[in-house]
């Protein structure tokens, strides 16, 4: 009696079984030729192959696995992907520092307006400083000592100082302005969500 039964679901289950649903392969080859039956797609390399009934209507179709090519594509366009997410992830990293630090544009444009202030005070005093020690410089007589040739190096060597420091006063204006300019643009593109 079992062996009967087994018997019974070994033909039911078996693909050649009578009223058992037969399925069909097909594939086009690189030529164009059409293939059916079991080694279609081992005749068609890798090209999409179709599972059909023997009705002909698709059961489904197996795409044909990328190139080697493709592949590279692929993980390129993950990688850009990734790397523009950092991009946009660091962006708003930093939008949302501007807009603690900054509560407005108006605090910003303070800030520099500040800064700039603070560097011409000290630009005008250094100048004020070389124009006095440049006078002392015309009016002293050729040295006819040591001491006094000295004391003539170490005028010069101070007017040097403040020529530098005015130099350095101007370039530090001019940077300020400059880094002042992008900071408010930077702080004028910033799009953040309502809820930060």
């Amino acid at each position: 009696m079992r062996l009967q039964q087994l018997l019974i679901v070994v033909f039911a289950l078996a693909p050649w079984a009578p009223g058992a649903a037969q399925t069909i392969t097909k594939c086009q080859d690189a030529e164009g030729n059409w293939h059916y039956g079991t080694y279609a797609s081992e005749i068609c390399g890798d090209r999409p192959v179709t599972e059909l009934r023997e009705s002909g209507v698709t059961l489904e179709v197996h795409e044909a696995p990328p190139t080697a090519e493709e592949l590279q594509a692929i993980k390129r366009r993950e990688e850009a992907e990734r790397q523009a997410q950092i991009k946009r992830e660091e962006k708003r990293r930093i939008d949302r520092t501007l807009m603690e630090k900054y509560e407005s544009e108006e605090v910003i444009i303070g800030l520099r307006e500040q800064r700039i202030a603070e560097l011409t005070r000290q630009i005008e005093f250094n100048t004020e400083q070389m124009a006095r020690l440049r006078e002392e410089l015309a009016a002293m007589p050729e040295p006819d000592t040591e001491y006094e040739e000295q004391e003539l190096h170490e005028l010069r060597q101070r007017l040097e100082r403040f020529e530098r420091a005015v130099d350095r006063g101007r370039m530090s204006l001019d940077k300020t302005r400059e880094d002042y300019a992008k900071l408010l643009e930077r702080y004028r593109e910033i799009d953040l969500p309502a809820d930060g």
